[in-house]
């Protein structure tokens, strides 16, 4: 009864927040107070943008339109078509030659200033978005310069690598360092976690994400360390970029074989249960243990059931109230503050994950 009451509490307060999104913006991630970045948005984003409460859209160079940039997604407008996508949205396009140049940083700085907050910033993959904005927030003092890299690794991005990403902290926010062997594996190979956006970190055990392209995408994913991958997807569920419009599970099971990435898979229907949630919950289990010192990966479509599943897992292993679920599914960027009040299934799901480990845990035999 308490962790319902204080799930309603946190529902309260959740809502007035603007700093957690009502609704997921798939591959975003939170600067500091104001500032998100994420990869090029498509069309789709864009409106889930201006639809969640951000005021404002920068993006570091024009773009022109692309079909099928990443060859599993929908088309992504050119910068020009931004404002017509999303009129409530202040837009401002920059001309980066090089993003680590002083001149870059001043021009970026000037146009933060112009715009309303909450604002989304974009570039090709997050990663030079991430290192302006921690930029510009520890310049401010929003952002302590000692915990500047710490705060890019637990982003995704580890600058300690490279050397313009560091130049830029150095000279603008006084970071001190030098260029060293990254902790996560985000450099080491072309088109690594660079180009591979999707990933989100949850912690050095956990990745989560939406699908991921099987033909070009996962080299990306063993660029980064990561050896395991678990699928919650429904074989032949709906998706418009599988060929036929249906989703070929037996088609990324032998991609990830020939991949050399140990692959696990258990559909999961929606709305979720906690049934459900319980047997993904065990999988996730299997496949850390199998995973040993590596992180896993977990997806599904757009990455919210697998976050679902991920977090319900988590809160069992750690003993947490659904509220703590709804706080992790925020800093993932999967919110599910709106759909809560009206009764999510989700919520539900996770409270009867929730009861059912308590019932199990207190089983005398």
């Amino acid at each position: 009864m308490f962790f319902r009451l204080l799930l309603l509490v946190s529902l309260a307060v959740g809502t007035l927040d603007w700093r957690f999104p009502p609704r997921p913006i798939p591959w975003s991630r939170r600067v500091t107070e104001g500032i998100f970045v994420c990869g090029r948005p498509d069309a789709t984003t864009i409106r889930r943008i201006e639809s969640a409460g951000f005021r404002s859209l920068v993006a570091l160079k024009p773009y022109a339109p692309a079909s099928e940039w990443n060859l599993m997604t929908s088309d992504f407008p050119g910068t020009e078509e931004y404002a017509n996508l999303a009129s409530n949205l202040t837009v401002r396009v920059l001309a980066l030659a090089e993003w680590w140049q002083s001149g870059s940083f001043d021009s970026f700085e000037k146009a933060m200033e112009s715009v309303p907050k909450p604002v989304m910033v974009h570039c090709d993959d997050g990663y030079a978005s991430a290192a302006l904005s921690l930029a510009l927030a520890t310049k401010r003092g929003a952002q302590s310069a000692s915990e500047v890299l710490d705060t890019g690794r637990s982003l995704g991005f580890d600058f300690v690598a490279d050397d313009h990403a560091l130049a830029v902290l150095g000279r603008v926010a006084a970071v001190p360092s030098r260029a060293q062997s990254p902790q996560l594996n985000t450099l080491l190979a072309p088109g690594g976690y660079r180009s591979y956006y999707k990933l989100k970190r949850y912690s050095d055990a956990w990745y989560v994400g939406g699908q991921p392209n099987v033909t070009v995408d996962l080299h990306s994913l063993r660029a980064t360390g990561i050896k395991v991958v678990v699928n919650f997807r429904v074989p032949g569920e709906d998706d418009a970029y599988w060929p036929g419009g249906k989703y070929d599970e037996g088609a990324e099971a032998q991609a990830m074989a020939a991949a050399g990435l140990k692959y696990y898979a258990l559909g999961i229907e929606e709305p979720l249960t906690g049934q459900e949630l319980a047997r993904a919950s065990r999988l996730l289990a299997t496949a850390r243990a199998a995973a040993g010192d590596s992180p896993v990966f977990v997806h599904c479509r757009t990455g919210a059931r697998a976050s679902a599943a991920l977090l319900g897992h988590e809160a069992v292993e750690e003993e947490r109230p659904v509220s703590w679920i709804l706080r992790a599914a925020d800093q993932l960027g999967y919110a599910f503050w709106d759909s809560a009040k009206a009764g999510d299934p989700a919520v539900k799901a996770w409270q009867d994950l929730l009861d059912i480990h308590y019932m199990l845990a207190n089983v005398v035999f």
